[in-house]
């Protein structure tokens, strides 16, 4: 859907309630296709309230959001995000096995899988265990921070997009 990755923040505004004041007042920017950008601030200073508008998670008050010539607000939630890789800090995996945990569509063969895993440095671990049955405890309780979010990153390696949205994703990885 978005073949450039092109961003455009056009006077772009929100607030978390109605009755609140902008978070977020008339931010402009062009981040070009293919451009690796860091925003950085300290707490509080609305980095991760970007995220939340690029993904719709709150409306815009005024302005809008353009990607690659699409006003984000005439798309499905689906259609946004589903183009859109989020890395985050805190990881999302649940109860199931390696492969269900970093194909959860089941779209991929194993070899593509493995491959994965193994650029991001965590397909040993696991192939001594039980390879892509190794099971995964609700949370990931049974592996380590870094090994939560490598399993995150291979996620997202297997299913590339033009946008990738990171939030401190290498905090607990080791070197």
């Amino acid at each position: 859907m978005f073949p450039k990755g092109e961003i455009v923040f056009q006077n772009y505004s929100f607030r978390y309630k109605p009755e609140l004041e902008d978070i977020l007042k008339s931010i402009s920017l062009v981040i070009k296709a293919g451009e690796k950008i860091g925003i950085v601030g300290r707490t509080g200073s609305g980095k991760s309230s970007m995220m939340l508008g690029l993904l719709r998670i709150i409306e815009a008050s005024a302005g809008k959001i353009v990607i690659d010539g699409i006003d984000i607000a005439s798309l499905s939630l689906e259609q946004l995000r589903s183009n859109i890789n989020i890395i985050l800090q805190e990881h999302f995996l649940f109860t199931g096995t390696i492969r269900d945990n970093v194909d959860p569509t089941h779209s991929h063969s194993d070899q593509q899988i493995i491959e994965a895993l193994r650029l991001c440095g965590v397909w040993e671990d696991f192939e001594k265990a039980d390879g892509l049955n190794s099971w995964v405890e609700e949370g990931g309780n049974n592996l380590s921070a870094g090994e939560k979010q490598l399993i995150n990153i291979s996620r997202s390696l297997l299913n590339p997009k033009r946008i990738v949205l990171i939030d401190e994703a290498t905090a607990s990885i080791d070197l």
